[in-house]
């Protein structure tokens, strides 16, 4: 009996996890769809012909970076996945949370972040909401601090971080 219920608890584990494995491509499927849609709501990138986004990963997020990717089908976008900070590119994507001197360089030299975690919207621009409906989730401050101008539209049809 007490062998058949092990048997029933890892079962309901493993189903639980592969629930939670495939939300978590649904999440990075709708950003992979909604974040170029908010590239070209940000004034700074309205004139770039080639957009450079780096997806910042480390070696527990590395395949999450590699599955938004593969996601980000766009034309006007040069992705890649970068372990090290350069500021070689207009918008970086964090998968894992910055410490506070990342975030300062970043706002420093004007880069747009996101991130794929509506929890570590404190320390990016964007990310998503994910109520009834998905919402672009927004920081006004550090875009704010990072002086860039974003079109007002996405302020009407955002969730607004406070």
């Amino acid at each position: 009996m007490v062998k058949s219920m092990k048997k029933i608890i890892i079962l309901f584990l493993i189903s639980f996890t592969f629930l939670f494995a495939n939300i978590n491509k649904e999440v990075l499927y709708i950003e992979a769809k909604l974040y170029p849609k908010i590239f070209m709501l940000i004034k700074n990138l309205q004139n770039k012909k080639l957009i450079k986004v780096a997806i910042l990963a480390n070696k527990n997020t590395i395949n999450t970076a590699k599955t938004l990717k593969n996601f980000l089908t766009n034309n006007n976008l040069k992705i890649k996945i970068i372990k090290n900070l350069n500021l070689n590119y207009d918008v970086y994507i964090i998968t894992y949370h910055i410490s506070n001197k990342t975030l300062n360089k970043l706002l420093k030299h004007k880069k747009v972040i996101f991130s794929i975690s509506p929890n570590d919207i404190n320390i990016s621009m964007f990310s998503i909401y994910i109520g009834v409906r998905v919402y672009p989730y927004i920081n006004p401050i550090l875009i704010k601090k990072a002086n860039l101008r974003i079109d007002p539209i996405l302020f009407k049809v955002g969730k607004i971080y406070e």
